[in-house]
């Protein structure tokens, strides 16, 4: 039987057969060299690995479905999609509410919203729909107090809802957002300002704007201390040190560092609520806050911690050993683990969003 020879550079042993006509095997391959006399051990260089990343574990889920702007309060989750349909979250799935709504904030009671002509509508109790005169391109309720309510205008006025009127205050801002944290907004220039005086939430105009460090395109106001927002980028910050004694805080964190990314983000009671740029809804929560346990993707993101670098010269005679020992010290498998979830996972959400997108009832059903 004729046997290929082998060419330059192919591995080579018995049982592979000979080398082409002027190369010659040595320490395994085909070369063009000659023979030594005595074959020089094969030395591996030494190599030392570089500082590795590994996200703190800040978990978000995200829950089927597919919408432009989520609110979270003492009423509920709210959303709307991107043909302005209004839905509210049960225990299992999203149920639609009549009604067409561009954006919308969720109170202690009440939920308001601005159509896509800036219509304003308020909604309390099990109560439907009541149009409320003026015209909003945003608007927030707070969650800690029903009848505090602002909101901005298209040409970037500000209002605050005084009785049954609306009373202008001085200053341009495109989003504005009120809650026990205060009355917080971000202008056209991604600049932040929070309303002096307001914190605590209780009815009140304040006195002024005073301007805090950084930039936003979005800001929530929550509960006490909870100011959340993201910025052109997408990227996610919480305010720290927010207190009454110092309610502009002390600094801004970012919230999963350069893996998170989401467009828009409401906060309260210890859970953040956001949308990305898919339309796709991701939900945090922290030790305090309550979250449906829902078998939803998980994505996993945060500050870096750095694990110093390691020389494994010496101390790794094949890779099957490399694999075991760095699963030992840095819990390789779980990752892995949690990598083959999130993929398994991720065709089951795709799914739901796509049933979600075409407004078909098997969506509900599908999440039963």
């Amino acid at each position: 039987m004729y046997i290929q020879p082998l060419g330059l550079n192919e591995a080579c042993d018995n049982k592979k057969g000979k080398c082409a006509r002027g190369l010659n095997c040595i320490a395994g391959f085909c070369l063009n060299q000659a023979i030594p006399a005595t074959t020089p051990a094969v030395t591996t260089p030494a190599f030392t690995t570089p500082a590795i990343t590994t996200p703190v574990p800040v978990t978000w889920k995200n829950y089927p479905g597919s919408l432009i702007r989520v609110a979270v309060g003492p009423k509920g989750v709210w959303g709307v999609n991107r043909v302005h349909e209004i839905f509210k979250k049960t225990a299992k799935a999203w149920v639609t509410v009549g009604g067409h709504l561009k954006d919308i904030s969720v109170g202690k009671d009440s939920v308001w919203g601005v159509n896509k002509n800036d219509d304003i509508y308020m909604r309390t109790g099990a109560g439907g729909w009541q149009h409320i005169p003026g015209k909003l391109m945003q608007v927030s309720v707070s969650g800690f107090d029903d009848s505090v309510v602002w909101g901005v205008n298209s040409g970037n006025n500000i209002y605050r809802r005084k009785g049954n009127t609306w009373d202008k205050v001085g200053g341009a801002l495109i989003v504005v957002s009120c809650g026990e944290a205060g009355v917080w907004g971000v202008n056209r220039n991604n600049d932040i300002y929070y309303r002096t005086g307001t914190y605590g939430g209780a009815v009140s105009a304040g006195t002024g704007w005073e301007k805090v460090g950084g930039g936003l395109s979005w800001i929530s106001s929550g509960a006490a201390g909870e100011v959340w927002g993201v910025n052109k980028e997408d990227k996610i910050f919480r305010r720290d040190g927010v207190t009454e004694g110092n309610p502009t805080g002390t600094g801004w964190s970012i919230v999963g560092q350069s893996n998170g990314r989401l467009t828009q983000v409401d906060v309260f009671g210890g859970t953040a609520w956001g949308v990305n740029s898919d339309r796709k809804i991701w939900i945090w929560k922290s030790d305090s806050g309550k979250l449906s346990s829902e078998d939803d993707e998980t994505m996993v993101f945060g500050p870096p911690i750095i694990i110093p670098a390691i020389n494994y010269n010496d101390m790794i005679d094949s890779f099957e050993t490399f694999i075991k020992v760095f699963e030992k010290k840095y819990s390789l498998e779980d990752e892995l683990k949690r990598k083959k979830t999130f993929l398994m996972n991720k065709e089951k959400v795709e799914a739901h969003n796509d049933l979600y997108e075409s407004g078909e009832e098997e969506f509900m059903l599908s999440l039963n």
